[in-house]
Parts: C-alpha cells; sequence; structure tokens
C-alpha cells in the first residue's frame, strides 16, 4: 500500500504528480478541471478516508506535473497508471471521481476498462455531449492552426468576442471566462499547452451510455443549476434512455465541489 503523501507516476518520459488521502480498503482516484490541481477534492477528504485511499493526480501542466509541450497523453496513459495503482494497492476494482475536465479521464477508463470500475461520480462533467469547437481546435489540422493564431492574435478578435456578448451569442458568463484567458498572455500560453495536451481523451456518448448499461455500472452525475460552462442540459441530454445514470443538481455555478456540497456528493461512495 501507497503511504499517505505524495508522489510521482511515470507516464512514458513523463511523471504525474499524485496526493495521497487516508488509508481505507478501497481504492479512488480524482482527476481535477481545467485550471485546477490535485488538492480539488479537499473538501471531499474528511468523508472519504475511513473507507478509500484517496489518490488526487495533477493533471498534464497543472500542480507539479511537469509535461512537454505538443506531447499528448492518451487513454493507454491512464489504464496504464490505473494498472499500476491497483497492484500497488492490492485492489480488484477502483472507484473514480472527475470534475470537469477531469471528467474525461473517468468517461475514457468507463469506455476501456468499465469491469475494473466500482463507484463513478462526475461533477459538472466535460465530455458527456460531443463539443464540435473543441474537437476542431484540436484536432483539425485548420482547427489548430486558427487556435493558435486565434491565441496569438487576441486583439485582432476580440472586439468580436465582444460583439457576440452584445447581440446575446454569448453568454456574460461566457464571455468572462473566455476573457480572462484571453487577456493575459500566461493563460493564453497555459490554454494552448494544456487543450492539445488532453485532446485525445474524448468518447463518444452514445458507445459509453451502451458500455454503462451493459456493464450495469452505477453513474451520479452532479451539476450546478446555474452553470454556464457545462450547463445542466449537457447532463440532461447524455442520460436520456439510460437506466444506471442518476442526476443529481445542485444550488452552484461551475464550481460545483465545495463545503457546502462536498458531504451531498461524496454519497455514492459511502451508500
Amino acid at each position: 500500500m501507497v503511504p499517505e503523501g505524495h508522489g510521482f507516476i511515470e507516464v512514458g518520459n513523463e511523471k504525474l504528480h499524485y496526493i495521497v488521502h487516508g488509508q481505507g480498503k478501497k481504492l479512488l482516484l480524482a482527476f481535477h478541471g481545467y485550471g485546477n490541481d490535485a488538492g480539488k477534492f479537499m473538501p471531499l477528504i474528511p468523508y472519504l478516508t475511513n473507507e478509500y485511499t484517496v489518490v488526487s493526480f495533477d493533471l498534464p501542466f497543472h500542480g507539479q506535473s511537469g509535461w512537454t509541450k505538443g506531447l499528448q497523453i492518451q487513454k493507454a496513459d491512464f489504464i496504464a497508471v490505473v494498472n499500476k495503482l491497483m497492484s500497488d494497492h492490492q485492489v480488484d476494482k477502483l472507484s473514480v471521481l472527475g470534475y470537469s475536465m477531469g471528467a474525461r479521464v473517468c468517461l475514457s477508463l468507463i469506455e476501456k476498462i468499465p469491469h475494473k470500475l466500482d463507484n463513478i461520480v462526475l461533477v459538472a462533467p466535460d465530455g458527456i455531449v460531443f463539443n464540435k469547437t473543441y474537437y476542431f481546435l484540436t484536432r483539425n489540422f485548420f482547427g489548430k492552426r486558427l487556435f493558435n493564431h486565434f491565441l496569438s492574435h487576441t486583439g485582432f478578435y476580440m472586439p468580436f468576442v465582444d460583439w457576440l456578448k452584445k447581440i446575446r451569442i454569448l453568454d456574460p458568463s461566457l464571455h468572462k471566462f473566455v476573457t480572462y484567458y484571453l487577456q493575459s498572455e500566461k493563460e493564453r500560453e497555459f490554454l494552448l499547452k494544456v487543450w492539445p495536451a488532453m485532446a485525445l481523451i474524448t468518447v463518444n456518448s452514445k458507445t459509453l451510455k451502451k458500455i454503462i448499461d451493459k456493464s450495469n455500472l452505477q453513474v451520479d452525475i452532479f451539476m450546478g443549476a446555474y452553470d454556464r460552462i457545462i450547463p445542466v442540459v449537457d447532463a440532461k441530454t447524455f442520460i436520456k434512455d439510460t437506466k444506471n445514470i442518476k442526476l443529481h443538481i445542485m444550488d452552484t455555478g461551475h464550481n460545483v465541489i465545495n463545503g457546502n456540497t462536498a458531504k451531498e456528493i461524496v454519497t455514492p461512495f459511502l451508500d
């Protein structure tokens, strides 16, 4: 068993940093969202450590996880990480928790190794609905060039972004989000590294729902009622025609994980 603390796990020639809380017999892996780090799940930790050993990761370019710009992490990399930790902790199954971008890692694990999964909790999950814009900007040759040009010439594009808000095509909350990441050179560079690095961690939602039902997996999704980044309608679309996914709507925006919601979010792990 890995002792409580922190460490690094090899992913090819790279390394992902992780922190460990608790020494419970069950294993729970947690993956944070864009711009967060492994500490994102701290509000949940006090409720989990009696039963679980919680391993929370810093994703590429986040926290203490260094990464090579232009290198894409792959689903097979995360599966290798899972297998290593399951062996270290001597467990046959594990539970997973994903927030926002980190939920895409959990979705990929559902797709590839459903037989190894126990409890699954997705919080404000990215990736449950196909994002044409993200796919175009990170997987298409011309889209990638446009993405780079857009972030390198923000002064040229900002009037257009402001106009989209003015004519109410772009929600004010989304406008605030976009503006924040465009006006800071540091944030633009961060976005240029993170989005491409995580571009291969996507799934087909229809295929995924079939896997969930066929494998009889229990999935709980927690959404913020006022989330403008990943709206509730995405989750409602995703759970159609499924029997094993339960939707919980919280009185929050996109920052669903906090001291007020923690006790409810951990419930599926403790039932």
